[in-house]
């Protein structure tokens, strides 16, 4: 299996709990040590209906979209794009695009959690 994964061969993962929120898987599978996707929330649209954690450690990137609100542990940050955050381990966060266009947030994570 090929290491390199093009846009359109890409695992787009759903949310249950948010099924416009996408996620597009970045690695070619979720057997490494480190997850890598992307997610794309849509105007007005939350990551989740209600806080999540995860045992490891997160780091995000915006990559397009006019802002995005992340928050953690009830405190909220505003990222516009080019900005970054490290989200500690089973720190409760969810993130919210409070626009009218969609945002990509490109964000590792260790170990994986898909």
């Amino acid at each position: 299996k090929s290491p390199v994964v093009h846009p359109a061969a890409r695992l787009t993962l759903g949310s249950k709990s948010e099924p416009d929120v996408r996620y597009e898987l970045l690695t070619p599978d979720t057997r490494g040590d480190i997850e890598f996707c992307m997610m794309i929330i849509p105007p007005a649209g939350s990551s989740y209906r209600d806080y999540r954690s995860h045992e490891g450690e997160e780091v995000a990137f915006l990559h397009s979209g006019e802002s995005v609100e992340v928050e953690i542990e009830g405190v909220l940050y505003t990222m516009t794009p080019g900005d970054s955050v490290r989200i500690p381990p089973r720190a409760r966060h969810a993130w919210h695009n409070r626009t009218s266009a969609p945002v990509q947030i490109i964000f590792a994570i260790t170990p994986p959690s898909f």
